[in-house]
């Protein structure tokens, strides 16, 4: 399992929600836990593993212009060594390539945080 962190700040944010509704390799599932919280969840089959990846995109927001953003890639693993073969990271570049393309287009910010 992998895990990624990030800090999205900018005007009018609350509206990400609905930008990543409309991503449908990140939206396959789609929960409000709280107010302020949000989860998005996917898998994707990657072929060099001939398995799924599970991928959970979770968004708290501190206020209406900042979030906390962490993405989590795990499963798929194989063999007696448990192997994803840099599948899991290459799925968090993936989510995070459609994350930062979103900021750029709406003027927002993005920092790693781990």
């Amino acid at each position: 399992m992998k895990i990624s962190k990030y800090n999205i700040k900018g005007i009018n944010l609350l509206k990400i929600t609905n930008l990543l509704k409309d991503i449908s390799d990140i939206n396959q599932y789609f929960k409000q836990l709280s107010e302020s919280s949000f989860i998005f969840a996917s898998e994707t089959y990657y072929f060099r593993i001939s398995s799924d990846l599970l991928s959970i995109v979770s968004l708290n927001f501190i206020s209406d212009n900042e979030c906390e953003i962490e993405i989590i890639s795990g499963g798929g693993k194989e063999g007696m060594l448990s192997l994803s073969l840099g599948a899991e990271s290459s799925r968090i570049k993936d989510i995070y390539k459609q994350l930062n393309k979103i900021c750029e287009s709406n003027s927002w910010t993005i920092e790693i945080v781990e």
